[in-house]
């Protein structure tokens, strides 16, 4: 949600993931992709990307987080924004990609092609 408007957005092109290591990697619309180290501290995520300098550390406010979902509460360009992720397993997140990929046919690409014969590639 932006200035209480909902902005639709391609699923495919949003993720978030977090690492046990304290690592994030962050990819959005317009092939924006972000990576660099988080911290929490009570109600807030602090992300510093790893491109930028110390002082970019950006606070966002936890609104939910459980087994299920993450809603945060963010500034972007000087306007409110709320996101809103849901927890996918890593299958799911494999999957979609089969589904977004034209080479793949649905089969096992870790298998000897040696006569090429059945499958166009």
């Amino acid at each position: 949600m932006e200035e209480a408007d909902t902005v639709e957005v391609r699923l495919d092109d949003v993720g978030l993931r977090f690492e046990p290591d304290g690592s994030y990697y962050y990819t959005s619309t317009l092939d924006y992709e972000e990576q660099g180290t988080y911290r929490l501290d009570g109600a807030y995520l602090y992300r510093q990307p790893a491109n930028q300098a110390e002082a970019a550390d950006r606070p966002v406010e936890i609104i939910r987080l459980d087994s299920s979902a993450l809603h945060l509460n963010m500034q972007a360009d000087g306007k409110p924004r709320r996101l809103e992720f849901s927890r996918i397993s890593e299958s799911e997140v494999m999957e979609a990609q089969r589904a977004t990929d034209p080479h793949d046919h649905g089969h096992d690409h870790d298998h000897d092609h040696d006569d090429h014969t059945g499958h166009d590639h």
